[in-house]
């Protein structure tokens, strides 16, 4: 673009008669060759921004379930999962001791081997969620759905589950009894494996 202002302000700054001879001097295909160029390179910049743009859209269309849980997992402060959406998400192995998971939706996720005490998910749906071998001593799971889940050797020592919508046995649990049971429910040693506990229906 300076080439261009540098000779129209050079052509305007002398007398009429010079303007002809001068510019014509300068040469006007000169001219016109430089503001071609200049429109050219301009207009490759649109391209390449348009490039670029179609880049972020395949990349966020590229984005799946998986790759949005590991990016709330990984980069979540305390509260920042309250509501959200992880249902399906490979949760195995999660460091979420303390995080507040209340009225997430977690259902059909696998929470296995997560180490979730003190987590509140209270409220949330956890139905068809596998807890096989998760740690959640002295979570608050009050009023939460979990419905369908598997819950082999989970710890739930200490852990809240009042009004909790359980439809079954919770068997082969690990540590001490929750410190409080959905109505109509009991802790109990499990019969059906050596050293541990169940929660039942009366």
């Amino acid at each position: 673009m300076k080439p261009l202002f540098v000779c129209l302000a050079f052509c305007a700054s002398l007398s009429a008669p010079a303007q002809g001879d001068n510019c014509t001097v300068l040469g006007i295909q000169d001219l016109t060759m430089t503001v071609l160029q200049l429109q050219a390179q301009v207009e490759s910049q649109d391209v390449a921004i348009a490039q670029l743009q179609t880049q972020l859209e395949n990349q966020n269309a590229s984005m799946t379930r998986d790759s949005v849980a590991d990016i709330a997992i990984g980069a979540a402060w305390r509260g920042e999962l309250s509501h959200a959406n992880l249902s399906g998400a490979p949760l195995t192995g999660a460091i979420l001791r303390n995080y507040d998971l209340s009225n997430a939706d977690i259902s059909g996720a696998d929470l296995s081997n997560v180490n979730a005490v003190y987590t509140n998910f209270s409220g949330a749906n956890l139905s068809n969620t596998n807890f096989q071998h998760a740690n959640l001593g002295g979570a608050n799971l009050s009023g939460a759905i979990l419905t369908g889940s598997y819950w082999m050797a989970a710890n739930l020592s200490g852990a809240i589950l009042s009004n909790a919508i359980v439809d079954g046995n919770l068997t082969c649990l690990i540590g001490s009894c929750p410190s409080a049971l959905p109505d109509g429910f009991m802790c109990q040693p499990d019969p059906n494996c050596a050293t541990r506990i169940r929660i039942v229906p009366q």
